[in-house]
């Protein structure tokens, strides 16, 4: 697949990416958001970049590869460790818990998180989000098969949470979309055939000041992405 990033550099200028070994290869498009970029064909655009010239990593802005406007729509307790952590029964949990984050919550993957005034128990949770890569107009069937046919690619994404906001609530959308609640990045992997059977064979994990607080495989997911999909 293509590692690709949307940066902004020492000019102001926003652009594209392929990167490769902290070297960028900026891609040849005016494409303004990520839908763009996928209608005008990544494979082709990330080869022309990879025999042009490239530029450093250094001193460059690493922006969210995922844009606005779009949907967020969220998993909950889906990994089978953080369900028991939360000390929920697997055998309890009888659906796919969904929600959504609104999309202004998106922000870059570098960067100083603003607490909102009056909250105070800021949490964090590593997530993989999967890009759609094409319309859904329509009820659809996916199997593992053909997940590539609906799925561009893959981000991690930081869903950070309101717990103060949310647990009072009982509902989730308000205390997990303030602003910069969903830092996306910083590299947006654009899938290739060959790289779906490796999908369950990821690992994700999250530091804390060099200390490991998350870790997970995708083999725990307890609702797979094509059950899931269909259901949205």
């Amino acid at each position: 697949g293509w590692g690709l990033i949307r940066y902004r550099n020492k000019s102001g200028i926003i652009s594209w990416g392929c990167i490769r070994d902290a070297r960028v290869f900026p891609l040849s498009t005016a494409a303004d958001s990520l839908g763009t970029l996928l209608s005008e064909g990544v494979p082709q655009l990330a080869q022309a970049a990879l025999r042009g010239p490239e530029e450093s990593l250094e001193g460059l802005e690493l922006l969210s590869p995922v844009t606005q406007p779009c949907q967020i729509v969220c998993q909950g307790k889906n990994y089978l460790d953080h369900l028991l952590e939360t000390g929920v029964r697997p055998q309890n949990k009888d659906y796919n818990l969904l929600f959504s984050k609104a999309d202004s919550s998106l922000a870059p993957p570098q960067g100083v998180l603003r607490r909102p005034e009056g909250v105070r128990l800021l949490d964090y949770e590593i997530e993989l989000g999967l890009v759609i890569g094409k319309a859904i107009g329509a009820p659809v069937r996916v199997d593992e098969s053909d997940l590539g046919s609906y799925v561009a690619g893959l981000v991690i994404a930081n869903d950070v949470s309101a717990r103060d906001v949310q647990i009072p609530e009982r509902q989730w959308f308000r205390g997990k979309s303030f602003r910069g609640f969903c830092p996306v990045g910083p590299v947006f992997y654009f899938m290739e055939p060959a790289d779906w059977s490796l999908l369950y064979s990821l690992n994700l994990c999250l530091k804390v000041n060099g200390q490991i607080r998350q870790q997970a495989s995708l083999s725990q997911l307890m609702h797979r992405p094509p059950e899931t999909l269909e259901l949205i």
